[in-house]
C-alpha cells in the first residue's frame, strides 16, 4: 500500500510540475505576442505619420506666393518683414 501511495505522490507532483510549465510557457508565449502586436503597432502609426504629414515649404515646387518676394532684416530691436510684391524696392521701414 505504501509503493501505491509513494506513486500517486510522485505522479501529483509531476502534474503539478507540467502544469506550473505549461502557465510559465504560456505566460511567456501572451506576452511576446502582446509585445510583437505593440511594436507592430507603432510601426504603423509611424508609417500613417510620415506619408500623411505634408512636405516643408522648402520642399514645395516653385514658390509659394505669386510675383517677387524677398525677406528684409531691419537693425537689431525691430521684427524681420517678408515683402510681397511686383516692386523691387521695398517700402522705408518707419520708426515706432
Amino acid at each position: 500500500m505504501s509503493v501505491l501511495s509513494s506513486g500517486f505522490g510522485f505522479l501529483i507532483g509531476l502534474v503539478k510540475f507540467a502544469l506550473l510549465a505549461t502557465l510559465l510557457l504560456a505566460g511567456l508565449l501572451l506576452g511576446l505576442l502582446i509585445t510583437i502586436k505593440v511594436l507592430l503597432v507603432l510601426i504603423v502609426i509611424k508609417i500613417w505619420r510620415t506619408f500623411r504629414t505634408t512636405p516643408p515649404p522648402s520642399q514645395h515646387r516653385g514658390q509659394v506666393f505669386d510675383g517677387d518676394f524677398r525677406v528684409v532684416t531691419p537693425s537689431p530691436g525691430r521684427a524681420t518683414v517678408l515683402m510681397v510684391g511686383t516692386n523691387d524696392a521695398p517700402p522705408p521701414l518707419r520708426d515706432a
